[in-house]
This record gives C-alpha cells, structure tokens and sequence, in this order.
C-alpha cells in the first residue's frame, strides 16, 4: 500500500450565465504605451453641454413609413505590420456572437414595423373619433340654434 494514491477529481457545478444589458458606449481599441507620440499625450479640449437640454424631434405623419436606416460609423483600422494569429475557439465564438447580433437585429426591425403598424391604426381611430366629436358639435349647434330661434 502506497502512501501516494490518485486524486479524486472534483466536478464544479458551472456558474450561471451573466449577461449585461447592451449599453451605447464604444469599445475602445488597446493601445500600448510605446506606440502613443508625444503629441498626441496632450489633453484635448472639449466642449460639454448641459444636459438639460432636449432636443427637439420633428413629428412624422403616421400615413409615411420610412424605412430605418441606422447610422454606423466606420470602424478604425488599426495599422497591420504582419500576420495576425487568432485562435479558432474565439473566432468561432466571434461568428456566433455575430449571428445572434445580426438575428437581434432582425427581431428588433419586426417589431419597428408591428409598432408603427399599431401607431397608424391608433392614429386613424384618433382622426375618426376626431371627426365624430367635431360632427356632434355641430349638430348639437344646429339644435340649440332651432330651440333658442323659436324662443325669440
């Protein structure tokens, strides 16, 4: 009987996927220390606005649709000075973060198109209770008019 035997191997449960809410904020690309010149360590001067202010939305007539059309920036390259070696488990991982992204995306512009959908049906309703109540006025004008004529 050996004093050394094998060791049990213990399994860990694994921890629960954690995923955060998609924030607006860019990544930022890693830059290293040697490749920054000296003028670009300045600091840059730049302009904050309160944020008090709203900004205006022009209102669009609910009989229009236009389509979505997202601005997207192009990204910065940054300079290649030779091969770049990635490993196969994380571009695999990049495409399917990728694919779930662009499937997002889709799900996302159905619903855009059932929400002004359901904005142009509300927005007829409100132009023919609209134009009921305006006929109702009218006619209960009309009324008082015959009654109060007569009373003269």
């Amino acid at each position: 009987m050996g004093l050394f035997g094998k060791k049990k191997k213990i399994k860990l449960e694994e921890p629960p996927k954690f995923e955060l809410p998609p924030s607006n904020v860019p990544e930022i690309p890693e830059i290293k220390i040697k490749d920054i010149s000296e003028a670009e360590l300045k600091p840059v001067e730049t302009e904050l606005k309160p944020l008090t202010e709203i900004p205006e939305t022009p209102t669009e007539t609910p009989t229009e649709a236009k389509p979505l059309k997202p601005e997207i920036e192009k990204p910065i390259k940054p300079e290649i000075k030779g091969p770049i070696f990635v490993k196969i488990t994380k571009y695999k991982g990049v495409l399917e973060a990728m694919e779930k992204l662009a499937k997002k995306i889709g799900e996302m512009e159905e619903d855009i198109g059932k929400l002004r959908e359901i904005k142009m049906k509300e927005d007829e309703e409100i132009k023919k209770i609209s134009e009921e109540l305006s006929e109702m006025k009218k006619k209960i004008q009309e009324i008082e008019r015959n009654l109060f004529s007569k009373l003269d």
